[in-house]
């Protein structure tokens, strides 16, 4: 079971953002149809999120402050809204991701969640979550996503992954996701701070031992077997799906 940090009875980060937003478009003597218009996003939208029954995607936040002059506020408020939403032992992970000099994980499936693209998670969760709700999962991926800026602070820490090959193999979405995916990883390993690897199937095996991860051979670093993978990919490694 799964639960999150929020409790309805009490104010959370959700619903002060929906009663601020609320606020500085009464404050302006703006209808819902106005601020609608002038920011170009959908008044039922704009009601939702003002009634704490949706969050406002980020870039609706930085329109909105940007419209309301608020610095920033709107987007802080988001963040907090999402981060939020994390289980308790998840905002762990979170945390000590933002304070770490150094990561390292083991992704024994899929694509570890620091590598991820925007439509891989959304794919991932989709599948994994079927009965969640649409906005219940951008939110997910949100948050995934903002989790990847460790990498644009000016002291980012060093990334190692080793992933096992079924989560190069294991499709994700549409064979265009699992394409654009392994690109990104090329992509994000040409960065000195950032080592990948790969455990073949024919080459090592991983057992967890108290704890530890052993590797009877040395994984591979990733950018033979990467390629080689996204070549199959490009092939139409799924029979019938659509690219």
């Amino acid at each position: 079971m799964e639960l999150n940090n929020e409790d309805d009875d009490r104010a959370t980060p959700r619903s002060v953002l929906g009663r601020r937003l609320r606020r500085l478009r009464e404050a302006a003597d703006l209808s819902q149809r106005a601020l609608a218009d002038k920011v170009g996003y959908p008044h039922t939208y704009l009601s939702r999120v003002e009634r704490g029954e949706q969050l406002p995607s980020e870039a609706l936040a930085e329109h909105l402050d940007t419209h309301f002059a608020t610095d920033g506020l709107l987007v802080e408020l988001l963040a907090m809204a999402q981060d939020a939403s994390i289980p308790d032992y998840g905002q762990a992970i979170v945390d000590s991701e933002r304070k770490a000099t150094r990561i390292q994980v083991f992704g024994s499936s899929l694509i570890p969640g620091l590598l991820q693209t925007e439509d891989y998670a959304h794919a991932l969760f989709r599948e994994s979550l079927p009965g969640e709700s649409e906005e219940r999962r951008n939110g997910r991926v949100a948050t995934r996503m903002r989790r990847k800026r460790v990498f644009e602070k000016e002291q980012a820490p060093y990334y190692w992954a080793i992933m096992d090959e079924a989560a190069l193999k294991r499709p994700i979405g549409p064979i265009s996701t699992m394409r654009t995916q392994l690109r990104y990883v090329l992509k994000t390993v040409e960065s000195p701070r950032v080592s990948v690897q790969v455990l073949p199937f024919a080459q090592g095996c991983a057992p967890h031992a108290g704890g530890k991860l052993e590797l009877a051979h040395p994984a591979e670093r990733v950018h033979f077997r990467l390629r080689r993978e996204l070549r199959l990919w490009r092939a139409g490694r799924v029979t019938g799906e659509n690219s």
